[in-house]
């Protein structure tokens, strides 16, 4: 094969998004063992045309791919490695790349994903139970080796740990890795959503944003705001864990949120024009066996000024 040819591939590969299959095949061909050395060429020159320089979100990605494969820690090795290096910036998504190392090292990756409206429980190779709020999904070893147990997280989830002190539990999360040793704690990371946060409900937990580290104490939620980069601790709410009791509790949210979270529960799409809503905040309640009419009366008591219509599990807002 020539290095033209591969250069060819890499370039266009790197220049646009693709579907899961191509990127997948893609990625197997970046990583297996032949032509190695005209690949870390050829990736070597396009990272020399790539602005982005090493953070902290990037070493921790190295150190993700690092654990996957088995290597020890050490930011200068993976730094220097053309091939890991890609698969922690260059590839888009890097949760296949993980998967694909852990086959390739006889490991069988589990996940398991919820719909709208759904929650579910899931019992981890440990013993540990795990409820899946909706819209969420959960990826983890079919068996947990060595000294680390290891899921990783988009959406939200209740956590029940079982302790093992010789064996950390680690979730990791879009924004968060939350490390315990067995412990009861709520992490929620909608990758859509502008808040993710931890709540520990007993134990402890300690919790990396951005290589800062917090220690959390029973009772305590620390709340990440993505737009910002800010991370607060404080008192957790009795909003952070309704869900699980079927309560929907929006505590001092924006029509934006609010919408955003009643979609994840019920099969609907709202429609409207931002602009015509303000961001002033609201706090409200409902079951999760409030119909979504019933919601939408108390929604525009509470609000007011605007009618809606649903048409097709589509709702449509417009101010009045």
């Amino acid at each position: 094969m020539k290095n033209n040819y591969i250069s060819s591939v890499i370039n266009r590969y790197f220049g646009a998004r693709h579907n899961r299959d191509t990127e997948l095949k893609v990625q197997k061909w970046l990583l297996d063992e032949k032509h190695t050395e005209e690949k870390q060429i050829a990736l070597s020159k396009t990272w020399d045309n790539i602005d982005e320089k090493p953070n902290a979100e990037l070493y921790r990605s190295l150190a993700q791919v690092q654990q996957k494969l088995g290597m020890k820690r050490g930011r200068r090795v993976l730094w220097h490695n053309p091939l890991l290096r890609v698969a922690a910036i260059l590839i888009p998504a890097l949760t296949l790349v993980g998967t694909y190392l852990l086959q390739t090292r006889d490991v069988t990756m589990v996940e398991i994903a919820t719909l709208i409206g759904e929650q579910r429980e899931v019992i981890l190779p440990d013993g540990s139970t795990v409820w899946l709020n909706a819209c969420s999904e959960i990826i983890y070893p079919e068996e947990f080796d060595g000294d680390l147990r290891e899921v990783e997280l988009s959406g939200e989830a209740l956590f029940t740990v079982v302790k093992d002190v010789d064996r950390r539990f680690i979730v990791a999360t879009k924004d968060m890795d939350v490390e315990v040793l067995g412990t009861e704690f709520n992490v929620r990371s909608y990758p859509k959503d502008n808040i993710a946060s931890t709540t520990l409900i007993s134990g402890k937990v300690e919790v990396t944003i951005e290589n800062q580290e917090y220690l959390l104490s029973p009772n305590q939620e620390l709340v990440y705001n993505r737009a910002e980069g800010t991370s607060t601790l404080r008192d957790a709410p009795q909003s952070s864990l309704a869900w699980r009791d079927g309560v929907l509790i929006f505590d001092q949210m924006t029509i934006s949120e609010i919408t955003k979270n009643l979609e994840r529960h019920y099969k609907i799409k709202f429609q409207y024009n931002a602009g015509d809503f303000s961001e002033d905040i609201y706090s409200v309640k409902f079951s999760n066996s409030d119909d979504i009419e019933t919601i939408m009366e108390v929604m525009r008591s509470l609000i007011g000024d605007f009618s809606y219509s649903i048409k097709s599990r589509i709702i449509t807002l417009k101010r009045e």
